[in-house]
């Protein structure tokens, strides 16, 4: 099954790499953080304030491993497209992270989540910025050939989900069939001969004041399931990002 893909592929994907939230450089000059010990305790004051908006170890489960943040300035976004720079700029980028768990051995066995879980926030010097980053990518979400990019995932579904967190969100739920190995490089899916099993890719882009955010999880269930299942918990998990937001960065 095609693990879990990184917000900088996400964003290629949406081409809205501008509007992206944190280590979300195409060319992979998200510089990551090292943090020590003390993981994002030893970050100090924009660092530390914008890791400590992401899901923290005691948010997931255990078993769910993050490396370091990965840190993105507006430059590290632009690379050499001076107008692309020019737009972070005018929306009042400051800073981006990202942060991604991974499944360990030490998961337990009877959790979903297969792809992980990646989070990744940026901050503006004002809630306008945020919110014109925010619909920017919700536009090009919507739009966005999800198959094209999934071909693996057989009798693909996008749904919305009807829940909003924060000040504005999109939440998408990609629902497909997999029979938990992708097809060999360049082809197109084939009809499934052996196990089935239901892959959701939950996509939640949201804003809050000055922050937006992003949310990402991969798990895999029965065929059977419900096309609601696990949402629960991935709400918890958005409405534990907008906690964290509004308590960093609290509305002026």
């Amino acid at each position: 099954m095609r693990r879990l893909f990184s917000c900088a592929v996400l964003c290629a994907l949406l081409l809205v790499v501008v509007a992206c939230g944190g280590g979300d450089d195409p060319n992979g000059s998200a510089t990551p953080a090292t943090t020590g010990p003390g993981g994002i305790a030893t970050l100090s004051g924009l660092q530390g304030q914008l890791a400590a908006v992401l899901l923290q170890p005691s948010d997931v489960p255990d078993g769910l491993d993050a490396g370091a943040p990965a840190f993105s300035t507006n430059q590290d976004i632009a690379g050499t497209d001076q107008q692309a720079l020019q737009q972070l700029v005018e929306q009042g980028r400051q800073l981006g992270v990202d942060v991604t768990f991974l499944p360990t051995p030490r998961l337990d066995p009877a959790s979903p989540i297969r792809g992980g879980i990646q989070n990744s926030a940026s901050v503006y010097t004002s809630s306008l910025g945020a919110g014109d980053s925010f619909r920017q990518t919700e536009a090009a979400a919507r739009g966005n050939n999800w198959q094209a990019n999934h071909p693996e995932m057989l009798e693909l579904k996008v749904t919305e989900v009807p829940v909003t967190f924060g000040d504005e969100s999109i939440w998408l739920r990609l629902a497909g069939k997999d029979c938990l190995t992708s097809p060999p490089n360049g082809s197109t899916a084939q009809p499934c001969d052996g196990q089935q099993h239901m892959v959701f890719l939950d996509i939640v882009i949201f804003q809050v004041g000055r922050v937006r955010a992003f949310l990402q999880t991969q798990t895999l269930f029965d065929v059977a399931a419900a096309p609601d299942v696990y949402q629960d918990q991935i709400s918890q998990w958005a409405a534990a990002i907008v906690q964290h937001a509004k308590a960093t960065f609290p509305s002026s």
